[in-house]
């Protein structure tokens, strides 16, 4: 059953700077099957969007790192969305959580803490588009 990993909290991370908890809060404890998630989703939305996917999501990844170059809360928060909400349709749950950090940092102007969340959804989101490349990817018909 997929479901939201368990993050690990600890007393540890609670003591830590702001900027530093809120980066531990980006690292998952447990590992994640993308391959499984992949064939709970909706087959005929993966063949139609996991292409265009895996060729703009790098694209996406500069764009966070140039809102946080530029202070740009406002198109960090967007950009995060738009991978959350795309990452949904694959059952990502790293991407979902870690987009949805993101967006939260952007939200709160916690920016310090917006680099380590960033290199960590990269991170989640080269696992899924490691799992789309060996996923047989069945093509809509009427696409």
């Amino acid at each position: 059953m997929l479901g939201s990993e368990d993050f690990d909290v600890t007393v540890a991370a609670a003591q830590m700077p702001a900027s530093a908890n809120a980066a531990a809060t980006c690292q998952p404890r447990v590992p994640f099957d993308y391959g499984q998630a992949l064939k709970a989703a909706d087959q005929w939305v993966l063949g139609l969007i996991a292409q265009p996917f895996r060729g703009d999501w790098p694209q996406q990844i500069d764009s966070l790192r140039r809102a946080q170059a530029t202070a740009d809360t406002k198109a960090l928060c967007r950009v995060a969305h738009t991978l959350r909400g795309l990452a949904a349709n694959f059952n990502a749950v790293p991407v979902l959580d870690a987009a949805g950090r993101l967006e939260g940092l952007g939200h709160s102007r916690q920016l310090e803490a917006v680099a380590a969340c960033i290199d960590h959804l990269e991170a989640c989101l080269r696992s899924l588009d490691l799992a789309l490349a060996e996923y047989p990817l069945a093509r809509p018909q009427g696409s």
